[in-house]
């Protein structure tokens, strides 16, 4: 929780979903998967509520990427998945 430390002095973001500590109990090479947000096990309620705590006004950017390895996203279009990263921006940006 590093945004109640450090939020004053937050100036950009990089948005993404993994699943941290849980990767022991999934089947992955690694945990840091960058998947759009609500799609692992990031609290983005609390997350949210950090970032609005600090004052935090800037834009929030996902960095999110279809992972072959683990196959999440690589059925949907190009255009479906943007569509669901934008849907997540537009619920991150309501909370």
């Amino acid at each position: 929780r590093f945004v109640p430390l450090y939020g004053d002095k937050l100036c950009c973001t990089h948005i993404h979903d993994n699943y941290g500590m849980s990767y022991s109990t999934v089947p992955i090479l690694h945990a840091d998967c960058h998947m759009i947000p609500f799609d692992a096990t990031i609290d983005f309620g609390r997350v949210m509520s950090d970032l609005k705590n600090a004052g935090y006004e800037g834009v929030l950017s996902l960095e999110t990427s279809i992972r072959q390895d683990i196959g999440t996203y690589v059925n949907l279009t190009p255009r479906e998945y943007y569509e669901k990263g934008y849907a997540a921006l537009v619920k991150l940006s309501e909370m």
